[in-house]
């Protein structure tokens, strides 16, 4: 599974991404390794990577969540200590980098991680990953919205409901991912009714799952 970069504001909006994801996993927290910044500077060690990798080398069938809090603010030594870890392809192993920025990030992790960025929402990004289903279950669960900034703002959702999805392998997440931005766009640049596009999107994606 592609590393994935958590770009969050708060380290609890980690949380609730990480929980949504244990869930779609079927998962237990026993699966979860934390690793979080210590020592005298309050950064990830070049020894608690080394620790890390010695950990891994240990065969199992049961998959894996690795945790590392801080690691934009890593050291370059540290960092790339790391990629050596996340070049070395595993079904086994999750890894997550959280980040509040992704600018100190080397380029050539940055290469081999998906970046996810969670912002205040994540509440509702949540809700909209575990109702998806029963969204579209029906059409009578449909949302019927009063403002186009909530109807823009549940599309967004949906994209990131489809993204974590994508996490588990769920192929169908790509096609329903590029419709949802592009009725983001007709929305947004030529004023499609913002009702509509919501309506047309989740008719897609109940005929992309169920058929």
């Amino acid at each position: 599974m592609v590393p994935v970069i958590l770009k969050v504001n708060k380290n609890s909006d980690a949380k609730k991404y990480i929980s949504s994801l244990l869930k779609l996993k079927g998962l237990s927290k026993g699966s979860v390794f934390y690793i979080k910044p210590k020592g005298k500077n309050n950064k990830l060690l070049l020894e608690q990577v080394k620790v890390l990798r010695r950990s891994l080398n240990l065969n199992t069938k049961e998959t894996r969540v690795i945790i590392l809090y801080g690691f934009c603010d890593a050291s370059s030594e540290v960092q790339n200590a790391m990629l050596k870890t996340l070049e070395e392809k595993s079904n086994s192993n999750i890894f997550i980098l959280i980040c509040s920025s992704v600018s100190s990030v080397l380029p050539t992790v940055l290469s081999r991680c998906k970046i996810i960025k969670i912002n205040d929402s994540v509440s509702k990004i949540e809700n909209s990953v575990l109702n998806l289903d029963h969204i579209l279950s029906d059409f009578t669960n449909f949302p019927i919205f009063a403002k186009k900034d909530d109807a823009v703002l549940f599309i967004k959702n949906i994209i990131n409901a489809l993204r974590i999805r994508l996490l588990n392998n769920d192929k169908n997440s790509i096609v329903g991912i590029k419709k949802s931005f592009e009725v983001l766009r007709l929305i947004d640049r030529y004023n499609l009714k913002y009702q509509l596009g919501v309506d047309n999107l989740l008719f897609f994606l109940r005929k992309l799952y169920t058929e």
